[in-house]
């Protein structure tokens, strides 16, 4: 009997935990810069916590990878890992909540803020890798594809949470938003756990599962950093200068008249002259 290609369950299971990361860093993004700045924390220092999470973030994940893949060796599951992992980010940022609501923006409590957001966003690195590495386990040749997208998608309409329900998230108040945030990640590995089986892979064709070089890693992090670094320099530029990308825009017709319009992604006008 031909081996099932996809195991449907766990798939879903898994990518509840990928969107419950997601949503995670949707909210946690949503707060970094307010709760950074009513601790007195300028908006370069706010791009520089951002630069140290995601260079830390490319050099954790490969080796939460590796760490995760000896404890499948020793272990026969790569759960405690991802369990250990959930909880101490979870626990994070609750610490976090805790922080910012009942706290002043003054002496140690000011520096604590940022050095907990950096441990969260690390803490994140430990279990991410090792729970997506999961989906090999679930979806084996041409499924592998098809069980991606389900992950894929999920991750989509979480990240989607961010412009479309940003507003509503902000009323919360980052007491309540980190809380189910902790909560919904907690209770998607917990699901994820329940449903988990242990399925042995099928063979490989050799070269599949090869170690990359370290020429290749070098240069993906070497892009990844770039991108990171022109897209933390336009965002400070729009929000430092909101009226350079809203004040009206003309244009010549053959000469004779002068058109000019608004670009209203900012002004939030009707497009009329």
């Amino acid at each position: 009997m031909q081996q099932q290609r996809i195991l449907w369950l766990q798939v879903f299971a898994l990518a509840l935990v990928q969107g419950a990361i997601v949503l995670m860093w949707v909210i946690y993004n949503l707060y970094l810069g307010k709760l950074l700045g009513e601790f007195g924390f300028t908006s370069v220092f706010v791009t520089g916590i951002l630069l140290l999470e995601n260079g830390l973030a490319m050099l954790m994940e490969p080796l939460m990878g590796n760490y995760s893949d000896r404890a499948q060796r020793w272990l026969g599951s790569r759960f405690p890992f991802i369990a250990a992992g959930v909880i101490l980010a979870s626990g994070l940022l609750m610490a976090t909540a805790v922080l910012v609501t009942f706290s002043q923006p003054e002496g140690v409590f000011r520096w604590l803020l940022p050095i907990l957001l950096v441990a969260w966003a690390i803490s994140m690195t430990v279990f991410r890798s090792p729970a997506l590495s999961l989906l090999s386990r679930y979806a084996f040749g041409s499924g592998l594809p098809q069980a991606a997208s389900v992950l894929t998608v999920m991750g989509a309409i979480a990240g989607a949470m961010g412009p479309l329900a940003n507003k509503y998230i902000l009323e919360l108040g980052p007491g309540i938003a980190f809380g189910l945030a902790s909560l919904i990640l907690l209770g998607a590995a917990a699901i994820l756990r329940s449903v988990n089986t242990e399925v042995k892979m099928p063979h490989q064709p050799s070269g599949v599962g090869a170690r990359p070089s370290m020429r290749n890693l070098a240069l993906v992090f070497t892009v990844g950093w770039g991108h990171l670094v022109g897209v933390s320099v336009i965002d400070d530029d729009v929000s430092q200068n909101p009226q350079n990308h809203s004040q009206p825009k003309c244009r010549a017709d053959d000469g004779h008249d002068l058109y000019c319009f608004r670009d209203n992604r900012h002004s939030g006008g009707d497009g009329g002259p």
